[in-house]
Protein backbone atom coordinates (compact mmCIF):
# COMPACT_ATOMS: atom_id res chain seq x y z
CA UNK A 1 0.00 0.00 0.00
CA UNK A 2 1.53 3.77 -1.05
CA UNK A 3 2.65 5.93 1.58
CA UNK A 4 -0.87 7.77 1.25
CA UNK A 5 -2.82 4.76 1.60
CA UNK A 6 -0.93 3.78 5.19
CA UNK A 7 -1.72 7.30 6.60
CA UNK A 8 -5.25 7.02 5.17
CA UNK A 9 -5.87 3.39 7.09
CA UNK A 10 -4.01 4.83 10.25
CA UNK A 11 -7.00 7.27 10.10
CA UNK A 12 -9.49 4.86 9.89
CA UNK A 13 -7.96 2.63 12.17
CA UNK A 14 -8.52 5.87 14.41
CA UNK A 15 -12.28 6.36 13.53
CA UNK A 16 -13.05 2.89 14.46
CA UNK A 17 -11.80 2.84 17.93
CA UNK A 18 -13.38 6.16 18.53
CA UNK A 19 -16.93 4.62 16.88
CA UNK A 20 -16.62 0.94 18.33
CA UNK A 21 -14.34 1.19 21.18
CA UNK A 22 -14.97 1.91 25.11
CA UNK A 23 -13.43 0.36 27.87
CA UNK A 24 -15.81 -1.86 27.85
CA UNK A 25 -15.99 -2.78 24.46
CA UNK A 26 -11.89 -3.42 23.69
CA UNK A 27 -11.02 -4.27 20.23
CA UNK A 28 -8.85 -7.44 19.06
CA UNK A 29 -6.03 -6.56 15.96
CA UNK A 30 -8.22 -9.09 14.27
CA UNK A 31 -12.00 -7.07 14.64
CA UNK A 32 -10.17 -3.86 14.19
CA UNK A 33 -8.66 -5.29 10.65
CA UNK A 34 -12.26 -6.93 9.95
CA UNK A 35 -14.04 -3.36 10.61
CA UNK A 36 -11.23 -2.12 8.04
CA UNK A 37 -12.62 -4.22 5.48
CA UNK A 38 -16.53 -3.93 6.24
CA UNK A 39 -16.45 0.24 6.71
CA UNK A 40 -13.62 1.10 4.30
CA UNK A 41 -12.97 -1.40 1.77
CA UNK A 42 -9.15 -1.35 3.55
CA UNK A 43 -7.69 -4.86 3.30
CA UNK A 44 -4.71 -5.35 6.10
CA UNK A 45 -3.23 -9.42 7.00
CA UNK A 46 -0.67 -8.06 9.42
CA UNK A 47 -1.46 -8.11 12.25
CA UNK A 48 1.99 -6.03 12.82
CA UNK A 49 0.38 -3.72 10.77
CA UNK A 50 -2.23 -2.52 13.17
CA UNK A 51 0.03 -2.55 16.10
CA UNK A 52 2.37 0.36 14.05
CA UNK A 53 -0.67 2.25 13.10
CA UNK A 54 -1.76 2.52 16.53
CA UNK A 55 1.43 3.07 17.90
CA UNK A 56 1.80 5.68 15.32
CA UNK A 57 -1.41 7.62 17.01
CA UNK A 58 -0.29 7.28 20.55
CA UNK A 59 3.02 8.92 19.89
CA UNK A 60 1.09 11.91 17.71
CA UNK A 61 -1.24 12.87 20.64
CA UNK A 62 -1.30 10.60 23.97
CA UNK A 63 -3.21 13.45 25.59
CA UNK A 64 -6.29 13.72 22.57
CA UNK A 65 -6.55 9.83 21.80
CA UNK A 66 -5.49 7.95 24.66
CA UNK A 67 -5.68 4.45 23.32
CA UNK A 68 -4.94 1.89 25.71
CA UNK A 69 -4.37 -1.58 25.29
CA UNK A 70 -6.50 -3.70 27.95
CA UNK A 71 -6.89 -7.28 28.77
CA UNK A 72 -10.40 -6.80 30.87
CA UNK A 73 -13.14 -8.01 29.77
CA UNK A 74 -11.02 -8.93 27.19
CA UNK A 75 -7.72 -8.58 25.49
CA UNK A 76 -7.97 -5.45 22.54
CA UNK A 77 -7.27 -1.83 22.50
CA UNK A 78 -9.86 1.01 23.19
CA UNK A 79 -10.43 4.77 23.28
CA UNK A 80 -10.12 5.20 27.10
CA UNK A 81 -10.45 8.43 27.75
CA UNK A 82 -12.38 11.16 25.56
CA UNK A 83 -12.87 14.53 25.06
CA UNK A 84 -15.93 14.75 27.37
CA UNK A 85 -16.81 11.91 30.36
CA UNK A 86 -19.72 10.19 30.14
CA UNK A 87 -21.69 12.03 32.96
CA UNK A 88 -20.52 15.46 31.24
CA UNK A 89 -22.47 14.20 27.91
CA UNK A 90 -25.31 13.64 29.95
CA UNK A 91 -25.31 17.36 31.47
CA UNK A 92 -24.93 18.65 28.28
CA UNK A 93 -28.06 16.31 26.58
CA UNK A 94 -30.26 17.37 29.94
CA UNK A 95 -29.19 21.12 29.27
CA UNK A 96 -30.11 21.32 25.57
CA UNK A 97 -33.11 19.46 26.38
CA UNK A 98 -34.26 21.52 28.92
CA UNK A 99 -33.17 24.39 26.90
CA UNK A 100 -36.73 25.73 25.56
CA UNK A 101 -35.50 28.15 23.06
CA UNK A 102 -33.97 25.06 20.75
CA UNK A 103 -36.53 23.64 18.71
CA UNK A 104 -37.67 20.16 18.82
CA UNK A 105 -35.20 20.05 15.31
CA UNK A 106 -32.29 20.97 17.06
CA UNK A 107 -32.21 19.25 20.29
CA UNK A 108 -32.51 15.76 18.13
CA UNK A 109 -29.50 17.45 16.17
CA UNK A 110 -27.38 18.10 18.71
CA UNK A 111 -28.33 15.48 21.02
CA UNK A 112 -26.95 13.72 17.94
CA UNK A 113 -24.23 15.18 17.47
CA UNK A 114 -22.96 15.09 21.20
CA UNK A 115 -23.94 11.43 21.30
CA UNK A 116 -20.85 11.35 18.68
CA UNK A 117 -18.43 12.05 21.41
CA UNK A 118 -18.93 8.29 22.73
CA UNK A 119 -18.89 5.10 21.49
CA UNK A 120 -21.77 3.55 19.63
CA UNK A 121 -22.58 1.11 22.59
CA UNK A 122 -22.25 4.61 25.27
CA UNK A 123 -23.96 6.78 22.70
CA UNK A 124 -27.23 4.37 22.26
CA UNK A 125 -27.70 4.76 26.11
CA UNK A 126 -27.16 8.54 26.29
CA UNK A 127 -29.71 8.97 23.84
CA UNK A 128 -32.23 6.45 25.79
CA UNK A 129 -31.88 8.07 28.96
CA UNK A 130 -31.78 11.71 28.19
CA UNK A 131 -34.52 12.48 24.99
CA UNK A 132 -37.87 13.53 26.07
CA UNK A 133 -40.20 14.15 23.51
CA UNK A 134 -43.04 15.78 25.79
CA UNK A 135 -41.25 19.05 27.06
CA UNK A 136 -42.28 22.71 25.71
CA UNK A 137 -39.85 23.60 22.88
CA UNK A 138 -39.93 26.87 20.71
CA UNK A 139 -41.24 26.38 17.13
CA UNK A 140 -38.51 29.29 15.93
CA UNK A 141 -36.05 27.87 13.57
CA UNK A 142 -34.23 31.05 12.76
CA UNK A 143 -32.62 31.20 16.62
CA UNK A 144 -29.36 29.56 15.29
CA UNK A 145 -28.33 32.71 13.09
CA UNK A 146 -30.20 35.19 15.20
CA UNK A 147 -27.84 33.74 18.04
CA UNK A 148 -24.59 34.06 15.86
CA UNK A 149 -25.40 37.72 14.71
CA UNK A 150 -25.66 38.83 18.18
CA UNK A 151 -22.67 37.20 18.77
CA UNK A 152 -21.08 39.14 15.81
CA UNK A 153 -23.11 42.26 17.11
CA UNK A 154 -21.86 42.03 20.77
CA UNK A 155 -17.85 41.44 19.23
CA UNK A 156 -17.94 44.35 17.09
CA UNK A 157 -19.94 46.90 19.30
CA UNK A 158 -22.66 47.78 17.13
CA UNK A 159 -25.86 48.09 16.69
CA UNK A 160 -28.73 45.73 15.80
CA UNK A 161 -32.23 46.03 14.40
CA UNK A 162 -34.56 43.15 15.73
CA UNK A 163 -38.58 42.22 14.75
CA UNK A 164 -39.55 41.05 18.23
CA UNK A 165 -42.83 38.79 18.63
CA UNK A 166 -45.39 39.12 21.65
CA UNK A 167 -47.91 36.71 21.43
CA UNK A 168 -51.76 37.78 21.72
CA UNK A 169 -54.95 36.06 22.16
CA UNK A 170 -56.86 37.66 19.12
CA UNK A 171 -53.10 38.37 16.97
CA UNK A 172 -49.37 37.85 17.66
CA UNK A 173 -47.94 41.38 17.36
CA UNK A 174 -44.87 41.96 15.98
CA UNK A 175 -42.40 44.98 16.46
CA UNK A 176 -39.12 46.18 15.54
CA UNK A 177 -36.37 47.69 17.84
CA UNK A 178 -32.98 49.18 17.32
CA UNK A 179 -30.99 48.17 20.37
CA UNK A 180 -27.35 48.00 21.27
CA UNK A 181 -26.75 44.30 22.27
CA UNK A 182 -24.32 43.69 25.58
CA UNK A 183 -25.04 39.76 26.73
CA UNK A 184 -27.05 36.71 26.10
CA UNK A 185 -27.88 34.89 29.50
CA UNK A 186 -29.66 31.78 29.84
CA UNK A 187 -32.03 32.39 32.87
CA UNK A 188 -34.97 29.59 33.66
CA UNK A 189 -34.55 27.50 31.16
CA UNK A 190 -34.96 30.57 28.49
CA UNK A 191 -32.22 32.59 26.87
CA UNK A 192 -31.87 36.42 26.84
CA UNK A 193 -30.46 39.51 25.42
CA UNK A 194 -29.59 42.56 27.36
CA UNK A 195 -29.82 45.34 25.35
CA UNK A 196 -30.20 49.04 25.32
CA UNK A 197 -33.29 50.31 23.31
CA UNK A 198 -32.61 53.36 21.73
CA UNK A 199 -35.34 55.29 22.63
CA UNK A 200 -34.39 54.46 26.87
CA UNK A 201 -31.98 55.15 29.17
CA UNK A 202 -31.50 51.54 31.06
CA UNK A 203 -31.32 48.10 30.25
CA UNK A 204 -33.92 45.68 28.78
CA UNK A 205 -34.07 41.77 28.47
CA UNK A 206 -35.42 40.09 25.04
CA UNK A 207 -36.76 36.42 24.86
CA UNK A 208 -34.69 35.60 22.10
CA UNK A 209 -37.14 32.82 20.71
CA UNK A 210 -39.18 35.40 20.42
CA UNK A 211 -36.75 37.40 18.04
CA UNK A 212 -38.06 36.82 14.46
CA UNK A 213 -35.03 38.21 12.73
CA UNK A 214 -31.66 39.82 13.85
CA UNK A 215 -30.17 42.59 11.22
CA UNK A 216 -26.27 44.24 12.54
CA UNK A 217 -26.05 47.99 11.92
CA UNK A 218 -22.98 49.96 10.35
CA UNK A 219 -24.17 52.46 14.07
CA UNK A 220 -21.69 52.06 17.33
CA UNK A 221 -23.61 50.46 20.15
CA UNK A 222 -23.97 52.57 23.49
CA UNK A 223 -21.78 52.01 25.90
CA UNK A 224 -22.87 49.69 29.05
CA UNK A 225 -21.26 51.85 30.94
CA UNK A 226 -23.92 54.52 30.57
CA UNK A 227 -26.18 52.16 32.56
CA UNK A 228 -24.50 49.93 34.48
CA UNK A 229 -21.69 49.89 37.25
CA UNK A 230 -19.28 47.62 34.78
CA UNK A 231 -16.35 48.92 33.34
CA UNK A 232 -14.91 47.68 30.39
CA UNK A 233 -16.18 44.23 30.20
CA UNK A 234 -20.31 43.33 30.56
CA UNK A 235 -19.64 40.98 33.68
CA UNK A 236 -23.14 38.71 32.50
CA UNK A 237 -22.28 36.20 35.69
CA UNK A 238 -22.86 39.27 37.92
CA UNK A 239 -26.14 41.06 36.12
CA UNK A 240 -27.73 37.35 35.97
CA UNK A 241 -27.64 36.94 39.54
CA UNK A 242 -29.32 39.77 40.66
CA UNK A 243 -31.95 39.36 37.70
CA UNK A 244 -34.88 37.69 39.17
CA UNK A 245 -37.24 35.90 36.68
CA UNK A 246 -35.20 37.84 34.32
CA UNK A 247 -37.00 41.13 34.94
CA UNK A 248 -34.65 44.10 34.59
CA UNK A 249 -34.58 46.95 37.22
CA UNK A 250 -32.93 49.66 39.02
CA UNK A 251 -30.01 48.02 41.14
CA UNK A 252 -30.77 48.53 44.59
CA UNK A 253 -29.21 46.94 48.50
CA UNK A 254 -32.09 44.71 49.33
CA UNK A 255 -32.43 43.97 53.04
CA UNK A 256 -34.79 41.01 54.07
CA UNK A 257 -35.61 39.19 57.15
CA UNK A 258 -36.68 36.27 56.81
CA UNK A 259 -38.11 33.64 58.55
CA UNK A 260 -35.68 30.68 59.41
CA UNK A 261 -37.97 27.85 57.93
CA UNK A 262 -36.74 29.11 54.66
CA UNK A 263 -33.10 29.04 55.07
CA UNK A 264 -32.43 26.47 52.43
CA UNK A 265 -33.92 28.20 50.17
CA UNK A 266 -32.55 31.54 50.98
CA UNK A 267 -28.88 29.85 50.91
CA UNK A 268 -30.25 28.06 47.49
CA UNK A 269 -30.62 31.84 45.32
CA UNK A 270 -27.93 33.53 47.09
CA UNK A 271 -25.73 31.63 48.62
CA UNK A 272 -24.41 31.67 52.54
CA UNK A 273 -21.89 34.77 52.55
CA UNK A 274 -25.68 37.12 52.23
CA UNK A 275 -27.61 35.23 54.75
CA UNK A 276 -26.97 35.31 58.45
CA UNK A 277 -28.87 33.99 61.56
CA UNK A 278 -30.91 37.09 63.60
CA UNK A 279 -31.64 34.87 66.58
CA UNK A 280 -33.44 31.59 66.78
CA UNK A 281 -36.60 32.45 64.72
CA UNK A 282 -35.13 34.80 62.09
CA UNK A 283 -32.36 35.05 59.51
CA UNK A 284 -31.30 38.07 57.91
CA UNK A 285 -30.52 38.49 54.13
CA UNK A 286 -28.84 41.60 52.25
CA UNK A 287 -28.19 41.75 48.74
CA UNK A 288 -27.77 43.74 45.45
CA UNK A 289 -30.63 43.04 43.29
CA UNK A 290 -32.59 44.92 40.50
CA UNK A 291 -36.05 45.84 41.62
CA UNK A 292 -38.36 44.54 39.31
CA UNK A 293 -41.29 42.87 39.62
CA UNK A 294 -39.89 39.83 38.90
CA UNK A 295 -38.27 40.09 42.67
CA UNK A 296 -41.59 41.19 44.14
CA UNK A 297 -43.01 37.85 42.47
CA UNK A 298 -40.36 36.10 43.98
CA UNK A 299 -41.15 37.46 47.48
CA UNK A 300 -44.54 37.06 47.37
CA UNK A 301 -44.62 33.07 46.88
CA UNK A 302 -43.35 33.26 50.59
CA UNK A 303 -46.21 34.77 52.10
CA UNK A 304 -45.27 35.41 55.50
CA UNK A 305 -42.29 34.23 55.93
CA UNK A 306 -39.90 37.59 54.11
CA UNK A 307 -40.66 40.75 55.76
CA UNK A 308 -39.35 43.92 53.16
CA UNK A 309 -36.24 45.37 55.77
CA UNK A 310 -35.39 47.82 52.92
CA UNK A 311 -35.61 50.21 50.63
CA UNK A 312 -38.88 51.87 50.73
CA UNK A 313 -39.39 51.72 47.05
CA UNK A 314 -39.84 47.69 47.11
CA UNK A 315 -42.12 47.63 50.20
CA UNK A 316 -44.34 49.94 47.58
CA UNK A 317 -43.65 47.88 45.13
CA UNK A 318 -45.01 44.87 47.17
CA UNK A 319 -48.29 46.55 48.61
CA UNK A 320 -49.03 47.55 45.37
CA UNK A 321 -48.98 44.12 44.02
CA UNK A 322 -50.93 42.85 46.77
CA UNK A 323 -53.46 46.02 46.05
CA UNK A 324 -53.58 44.85 42.19
CA UNK A 325 -54.28 41.05 43.36
CA UNK A 326 -57.10 42.62 45.47
CA UNK A 327 -58.61 44.41 42.52
CA UNK A 328 -58.40 41.68 40.43
CA UNK A 329 -60.11 39.35 42.19
CA UNK A 330 -62.65 41.21 43.03
CA UNK A 331 -63.04 41.77 39.43
CA UNK A 332 -63.68 38.64 38.83
CA UNK A 333 -66.12 37.72 41.82
CA UNK A 334 -68.38 40.23 39.80
CA UNK A 335 -68.14 38.23 36.69
CA UNK A 336 -67.97 34.69 37.86
CA UNK A 337 -71.51 34.64 36.52
CA UNK A 338 -70.31 35.26 32.95
CA UNK A 339 -66.69 33.08 33.64
CA UNK A 340 -69.60 30.10 34.44
CA UNK A 341 -71.08 30.29 31.00
CA UNK A 342 -68.31 29.35 29.20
Amino acid sequence: MADGGNKLRMLCVLDILRKYSDEDHPLSSRKISQLLLEKYGIKCDRKATIYDDINSLKLFNDNCFNIERVSSPQKGFCIYEREFQLTELYLLCDAVQAAQFVTKKNTKQLISKLESFASVYQGSDIGSMVYIDNRRKSSNNQIYYNIFFIHQAISEKKKIEVSYIRHQVDKNRERHFTVSPYAMIWSNDCYYLICNNDTKQNLMHMRLDRISKVEILDEQARPFENYTNYKGKFDSADYASKMFSAFAGKEEVIELVCDKCIYQELIDRFGSKYVRKLDHDFVYVSFKGALSGGLVNWIMQYGDKIYIKSPKNLQSMFNNKLQQIKDFQAKRDKKLPEFQKH
